[in-house]
């Protein structure tokens, strides 16, 4: 466990001497509670939720979305004092309307939590617009939800 933190710390050490900017480092929503030493080095953090078809956010979460982001996250974050963005995954349906569901329940959660910093739509696919039941919301209704909630966050 030593080794393993003295090799991220010496990495980590050796990036910031040959680049500029910030490091980020993603883990999944379920390893929030078992975190990698080395995070104390990272100065943001992408904690990834993959919503999975079929399932809801609470089930994909195995809890409330609210009491997840209130309990578990934000623990996780005021214990790493780095800045927290959410990068999330709605899987679309043949109507588009589980995917526009999916983000708007999630935006409008992060939008009551000022200690979340970010917000990602995970697996754009930016060649084409797919009209799949896939993650991207390139030419679905979603794209168009996340253009209105982007607007509105930035003014």
């Amino acid at each position: 466990s030593g080794d393993v933190v003295r090799f991220w710390d010496d990495l980590l050490a050796e990036l910031r001497t040959r680049f500029n900017g910030q490091i980020a480092w993603e883990l999944s929503y379920r390893d929030i509670l078992t975190p990698p030493a080395f995070l104390s080095s990272i100065d943001r953090i992408y904690v990834h939720m993959e919503i999975e078809p079929g399932m809801s956010i609470d089930e994909t979460l195995g809890e409330d979305l609210d009491t997840w982001l209130d309990f578990r996250a934000a623990n996780f974050q005021s214990a790493h004092a780095r800045p927290l963005l959410l990068s999330v995954a709605c899987p679309s349906n043949p109507d588009f309307q589980t995917q526009v569901d999916c983000y708007q329940t999630l935006l409008s959660a992060v939008n009551r939590r000022d200690w979340i910093s970010g917000f990602i739509s995970s697996g754009y696919y930016p060649p084409v617009a797919l009209r799949d039941q896939s993650n991207s919301i390139n030419g679905k209704p979603s794209a168009e939800l996340l253009a209105l909630w982007f607007n509105e966050m930035i003014k």
